[in-house]
């Protein structure tokens, strides 16, 4: 609205720049602005209207504008027709009597009441503005501390799940160790194989008796480590855990 009640002001000073030059001069190029600005302020006016159909006080101010308005148009075309038909004197006794001036006094003390309102508007407006986003802003800081105070209680659950799987594996870590060094320190050879017969385990005595180290070892058959033989036939002796697992399979 203010670009709009600065418009009509360049307006009427666009259209009294083009009367003076007329009178001055006489040349009908200097009526171009005039003519112009004329045609342009009805609509701008009607533009005004709309835009303060909301303001009572506004409307009201419109209402004096558009009746000034036409009071100094008709004066400015007073002067033109006074010139065209009575010379450059009598448009000149009109332009003394004063009353354009008097009008565009008031034009512009009304333009002035319209803008100081409109920006007082603004101010409210951009102060009603900044406390809605500080609400808005409080309202995303409580819904942000709110969630987090929810997951407090998800975040605690899953640190004791991982807690408790930690000491799971801890002690199956443990377990595995003291197994492989209760079989590491048996005097006789041992051999421990998965459910497929594939080594996992050599104590030293069974690295030393098939020469093979552990890490040679694991993965591998067992029959591939350990070949055993019949002392008296001299032929090789199907490995009991091989059996076993052979057995297991065929129940399943």
């Amino acid at each position: 609205m203010l670009n709009i009640l600065g418009e009509i002001a360049e307006d009427l000073d666009d259209a009294e720049t083009g009367q003076r030059g007329y009178l001055l001069t006489g040349q009908g190029a200097y009526l171009e602005p005039y003519r112009r600005a004329t045609g342009d302020l009805n609509q701008v006016v009607d533009h005004l209207k709309w835009l303060t159909s909301d303001n009572a006080n506004q409307q009201k101010r419109i209402q004096t504008l558009e009746v000034l308005v036409e009071k100094k148009l008709a004066e400015l075309q007073t002067t033109i027709d006074v010139y065209q038909k009575a010379g450059p004197s009598a448009a000149h006794e009109v332009v003394i009597e004063g009353s354009g001036k008097r009008s565009m006094d008031q034009i512009r003390a009304l333009i002035a009441e319209m803008t100081a309102e409109e920006k007082e508007l603004l101010d409210v407006r951009r102060e009603q503005a900044n406390r809605s986003m500080g609400n808005t802003s409080r309202s995303i800081v409580g819904g942000t501390a709110l969630s987090i105070l929810m997951l407090i209680p998800c975040f605690w659950l899953l640190f004791r799940e991982l807690s408790e799987s930690e000491r799971a594996q801890r002690a199956l870590e443990k377990s595995d160790k003291w197994l492989s060094t209760t079989l590491a320190s048996i005097g006789d050879a041992v051999i421990a194989t998965d459910m497929h017969g594939n080594v996992t385990f050599l104590n030293s005595v069974a690295q030393a008796l098939t020469g093979w180290t552990l890490e040679e070892a694991r993965g591998k058959s067992m029959d591939v480590v350990f070949d055993i033989v019949n002392a008296e036939s001299r032929r090789q002796v199907e490995i009991p855990s091989k059996k076993y697992s052979a057995k297991g399979k065929s129940s399943d």
